[in-house]
C-alpha cells in the first residue's frame, strides 16, 4: 500500500510533558528537552488499519536509520508516533452517511485538504500522542477504533442527545499497562495550534552554490545520500545470491547489513579467496564463495539470532543483535571459515557461537576450540583406534556379527557404528574420515587382535 507525506516540519522541543494515564489532569513538564531539534513527518490519511499504520512506521524508521537521520530506537524517544485515529461505517453504496459522523462544517483546514481521502461518513478524529513501540501504534489504533465505534453505536440508538454531547476530537494517551487510552483533553482545530511566520527565519534558496554545484537537488541527493534499504536488498540478491526472504532479515537494520558483509569477507580471507570475485566472476570460484557467503547468512540469521531473541526483552521492539553481543563481524566470519575448512564440526560451531555469545568475550573461535578441545579429529590412526575401541566392544558383539552377515545386514550395521564412534569421540571425529576408517577396520581379517590400542 502507499502512505503519501502532507508535509515535514523542523522544530525545536520546548519541553517533554508526562501525562499521568492513572490521573490524565496530572502532566509533568521536563524542560531538559528545551531546545532540542526535531524532524515532524506528517503522513496524509490514507493508512486503514492498525497493522498498516505499523508497517508505514516500521519502513519510515529503516529508512531513516539508513540515511543516518536518528537511530530508531522508540523506547529511547529517538522516534515516537503521534496517532490519528477515526472510524467510518463501511456503506453498501445504496446507505446514506450516517447523521452521527463528520459531515465536514467541523473540519479544519489540514482535514478538510484530504478529505477526499476519507470516507464521505468519516468521524471525529483522536490523537494518542507519544507512542513510543510498535505494539504500543497496533494495540491503540486497535482499542481507538473498537472504542470509536462503541460511541458511535450508542449515539445512533439515542438520537434525542444533544448535538454538544456528541464525541468530538480529543487528545489521548496511551496506558501500557491497562492496554488502553486515556482521555487528556478536548483537541482544537488547526486554528487553536496559531501557526505564524517566524519573521526572523527567511527563505532556504537551494541554489547551485548551496548544494555543491549541482544543478538539481534530485542530483545533489543521488551522490550523497547513503543506500536505502531497498537498495541494499537488491544488491544483496544480486551480489550474495541470497534469497529474498534472507536478504530482507539482513536489510532489517544498517548495521547488520555491514556485519554480514564484513563476516564474509573475514571468512573468504581466513579461506584464502579473493573476495571482489565474489562480485566479478560467474564461474566455479564465484558458486564456492556463494556458498560461504549463504553460509554467512545461515549462522547470522539463524544461530545468532536465535540466541539474541533467546535472551531479548519481548516487551520492547527496539534494538538489534550487533547492540548487545561481542559476536562482532571478525568473530562470527572467523568461526565460519573454521567449520567450512573441517577444523570445527557445524555442532561445535554452535557450542563456541553460544561461549561466544553468553561467555567469552574477546576469544576467537579457533582459540575456544583448542581451549576446550574442540576440534575435529583427523588423524588416521586416532580415528583408527577409536573405530576398535568400538567394534571389539563386548557391547556391540550382536551387531558385529549382523555386519558379518552381509547382504542389506552391511549398510544398517555400518551406520550403527559410525554413530557410536562419532559418540565416542564426542562429537569431534571427522564423519567422512571416520566412516573411510571405520570400514578397514571392521573389513579387518583380524579384528579379535585389534583391542592393543
Amino acid at each position: 500500500f502507499d502512505v503519501g507525506i502532507d508535509r515535514i516540519q523542523l522544530e525545536i522541543d520546548t519541553a517533554k510533558t508526562t501525562t499521568s494515564a492513572t490521573n490524565p489532569s496530572l502532566s509533568l513538564v521536563n524542560l531538559n528537552r528545551a531546545g532540542a531539534p526535531l524532524i515532524e513527518i506528517v503522513f496524509a490519511p490514507t493508512i486503514r488499519s492498525a497493522s498498516q499504520a505499523a508497517d508505514a512506521v516500521e519502513t519510515l524508521r529503516r529508512v531513516l536509520k539508513y540515511a543516518g537521520t536518528c537511530n530508531g530506537k522508540m523506547e529511547e524517544g529517538n522516534l515516537r508516533v503521534d496517532l490519528n485515529v477515526s472510524v467510518a461505517k463501511v456503506l453498501d453504496g445504496a446507505e446514506d452517511a450516517d447523521d452521527y459522523c463528520n459531515d465536514g462544517s467541523s473540519m479544519d483546514a489540514v482535514e478538510a485538504m484530504y478529505r477526499h481521502h476519507l470516507p464521505s461518513n468519516v468521524g471525529p478524529r483522536t490523537e494518542v500522542k507519544n507512542l513510543n513501540s510498535l505494539r504500543q501504534v497496533v494495540a491503540s489504533a486497535e482499542y481507538e477504533a473498537i472504542r470509536q465505534v462503541k460511541l458511535a453505536e450508542e449515539y445512533a440508538n439515542n438520537q434525542s442527545e444533544p448535538a454538544s454531547q456528541r464525541p468530538g476530537k480529543e487528545t489521548r494517551t496511551f496506558d501500557p499497562r491497562a492496554q488502553r487510552t486515556v482521555k487528556i483533553r478536548d483537541k482544537g482545530g488547526a486554528v487553536d495550534y496559531r501557526f505564524l511566520p517566524e519573521p526572523d527565519l527567511p527563505p532556504v534558496v537551494l541554489s547551485s552554490n548551496v548544494l555543491g554545484g549541482h544543478d538539481t537537488l534530485q542530483h545533489f541527493l543521488s551522490e550523497h545520500l547513503p543506500e536505502s534499504p531497498d537498495s541494499a536488498l537488491e544488491r544483496l540478491i544480486l551480489e550474495y545470491g541470497l534469497e529474498e526472504r534472507v536478504a530482507r532479515v539482513i536489510c532489517a537494520e544498517p548495521e547488520i547489513v555491514h556485519m554480514y558483509e564484513d563476516a564474509v569477507q573475514v571468512a573468504a580471507e581466513e579461506l584464502v579467496v579473493d573476495h571482489d570475485t565474489l562480485r566479478q566472476s560467474v564461474d566455479a570460484e564465484r558458486d564456492e564463495l556463494v556458498k560461504l557467503a549463504h553460509a554467512v547468512s545461515n549462522w547470522l540469521c539463524n544461530d545468532l539470532f536465535g540466541l539474541w531473541k533467546g535472551g531479548k526483552d519481548n516487551e520492547g521492539d527496539d534494538g538489534n543483535v550487533t547492540d548487545t553481543t561481542t559476536v562482532d563481524a571478525k568473530r562470527l566470519g572467523s568461526l565460519v571459515a573454521a567449520v567450512h575448512d573441517g577444523t570445527i564440526s557445524t555442532p561445535m560451531g554452535k557450542k563456541i557461537l553460544s561461549v561466544m555469545y553468553g561467555e567469552e568475550s574477546t576469544l576467537a573461535p579457533r582459540k575456544i576450540a583448542d581451549a576446550r578441545g574442540w576440534k575435529v579429529i583427523t588423524d588416521a590412526d586416532e580415528l583408527k583406534s577409536l573405530c576398535r575401541v568400538v567394534v571389539n566392544d563386548p557391547m556391540n558383539a550382536k551387531q558385529m556379527d549382523q555386519y558379518r552377515q552381509g547382504g542389506r545386514n552391511v549398510q544398517k550395521m555400518s551406520k550403527f557404528f559410525l554413530g557410536k564412534v562419532m559418540g565416542a569421540s564426542r562429537g569431534n571425529a571427522h564423519p567422512g574420515l571416520a566412516a573411510d576408517a571405520l570400514e578397514e577396520v571392521m573389513n579387518d581379517t583380524d579384528i579379535s587382535g585389534a583391542n592393543d590400542m
